[in-house]
């Protein structure tokens, strides 16, 4: 699980999220059993090479809210997110960017899950938690 943020204020989401699952006794049971978690500021060449060792890797980050939309997540696969228009990612070099160029390298994990969130809310710690 990759939270992906940086310092700048409400770009930090990724990473309060990562946090609050670090604190969950299901996720903590699961990295003694492998799984990682980490965060990483900003995505670009950074994220495809915290990618590219897994098989399923899920990435959580702040996205631009929808003109007027009260939604404070979605959730996406891979395949979908690298279709959309328009940027999601609050970061200039996004992380559908860094996916495309995942993909055009042929390095793509068989399953990556893309977690959009404007605010950090219990429904949305809930949700990650229960995927697994």
């Amino acid at each position: 699980i990759i939270g992906v943020g940086s310092p700048h204020e409400g770009d930090e989401l990724g990473w309060q999220v990562i946090d609050h699952l670090l604190c969950d006794k299901v996720i903590a049971s699961l990295i003694q059993k492998g799984l990682s978690l980490f965060k990483l500021d900003r995505p670009g060449v950074g994220l495809i090479e915290n990618i590219e060792p897994y098989d399923h890797v899920l990435i959580i980050d702040a996205i631009k809210p929808d003109n007027g939309v009260e939604q404070s997540f979605i959730c996406v696969d891979a395949s979908q997110f690298m279709s959309q228009s328009s940027q999601l990612s609050s970061h200039e070099t996004g992380v559908l960017e860094s996916l495309a160029l995942l993909k055009s390298l042929q390095l793509t994990p068989k399953q990556i899950v893309v977690f959009g969130i404007t605010r950090v809310k219990d429904e949305c710690i809930e949700k990650i938690i229960n995927m697994f």
